[in-house]
C-alpha cells in the first residue's frame, strides 16, 4: 500500500504515526519519516502553502491546511485510476488511465473532459510552466514527454536525446528550477535511464545524469537552487548541477519505488511510496 510520508528540516516531530498495513515514522534531520495519509497515494500537488491536492488513484483529494487533513473532491467515481495531476492558473488538470484529461476551475467541485483519450494517453506525471504550457508524460506505446501550449488542447511530443526505444522507457516525474525543467527516466536499458533536463520549456530534452537499472530515478524536486531526487530503492540524493553528479544524503526506510516527491515552502519534504 502506498503512503504519504513527511520529513522536516526543523528537528521537531510533526505528526504521530498512523498504523496501517505498513509502518512510517517521524523524527528529524532528514533521516526519519511520518505517515499523514493512510490510503494508496501516488502524487501530491501543492497549489499554495495551505491548498494541496493528492492523486489517490481512484479519486482526487484536497487539503486546505497544508497537508494535515484531507477530503475527497467531486472526481467522477467511474473514472479511474487517476494517473497525473497539475495546476495551471485557477485550473486543475488531471489525467486518467485511458480516459484522457479532465479540468476543474472550482477546486474540484466539477470536472470537464479535455485533451486526448485512448491507449497511450495516460498521464503518469504533469507539470505547469510559467508560460501557461503543461508538460505530461504519456504511457502505453506512446511513452514520451508531451507538451500542451497555454492556449491549445493539442498535445505534441517533445524531442529527446538520446532517442528512447519504445516502449522500454518511462518518464516518471518533473521538477522546475528557474528556466530549467528536470525529468526522471526509468528504463531497463542501462544506457538511457537517468535525469534529463530541458532549457526551452520542454520542447527539447537531453540526459545530464545516467543510472543503472537498479538505481533508476523515481521522483525529483527542487528547493532554492538545489535539485533532489529519490531512486527506486529509496535512496535520497542531491544533484550537483555544476559537475552533473549525485550525492547521497540518506536512505528512507520502507520507501521502495517512490511515486511522488514535493518540497513545501517551509522546507518540509514529502514522498509517496509503495511502503515496503
Amino acid at each position: 500500500m502506498k503512503n504519504i510520508i513527511r520529513k522536516s528540516f526543523f528537528g521537531v516531530l510533526l505528526f504521530l504515526c498512523l498504523l496501517d498495513f505498513s509502518n512510517s515514522y517521524s523524527q528529524d534531520c532528514l533521516c526519519n519519516w511520518a505517515q499523514v495519509i493512510n490510503t494508496e497515494t501516488w502524487e501530491l500537488l501543492p497549489v499554495s502553502t495551505t491548498e494541496w491536492y493528492a492523486n489517490t488513484r481512484t479519486t482526487v483529494r484536497k487539503s486546505i491546511d497544508g497537508g494535515l487533513n484531507w477530503t475527497n473532491t467531486n472526481w467522477p467515481t467511474n473514472i479511474n485510476p487517476v494517473s497525473g495531476i497539475t495546476h495551471n492558473g485557477n485550473r486543475l488538470i488531471v489525467g486518467a488511465l485511458y480516459e484522457g484529461m479532465y479540468i476543474s476551475s472550482n477546486g474540484g467541485s466539477t470536472w470537464t473532459p479535455s485533451g486526448p483519450t485512448g491507449f497511450g494517453c495516460s498521464a503518469a506525471s504533469m507539470i505547469s510552466l510559467p508560460s501557461g504550457a503543461v508538460l505530461s508524460t504519456m504511457g502505453g506505446f506512446q511513452r514520451a514527454i508531451y507538451r500542451l501550449p497555454s492556449s491549445s488542447n493539442v498535445w505534441s511530443a517533445s524531442t529527446i536525446s538520446p532517442a528512447l526505444p519504445v516502449p522500454s522507457a518511462d518518464f516518471s516525474d518533473f521538477a522546475r528550477l528557474n528556466s530549467t525543467i528536470y525529468a526522471c527516466l526509468q528504463s531497463p536499458n542501462h544506457s538511457i535511464g537517468g535525469l534529463y533536463k530541458s532549457d526551452d520549456e520542454g520542447l527539447n530534452w537531453s540526459r545530464v545524469y545516467s543510472t543503472s537499472n537498479w538505481d533508476n530515478l523515481s521522483v525529483v524536486d527542487v528547493n532554492l537552487d538545489t535539485v533532489y531526487f529519490v531512486n527506486n530503492s529509496g535512496k535520497f540524493f542531491w544533484f550537483n548541477r555544476t559537475t552533473n553528479t549525485a550525492n547521497l544524503i540518506s536512505s528512507i526506510s520502507d520507501c521502495a519505488l517512490p511515486e511522488d516527491f514535493k518540497i513545501a515552502p517551509n522546507g518540509t519534504f514529502y514522498v509517496t511510496s509503495t511502503g515496503n
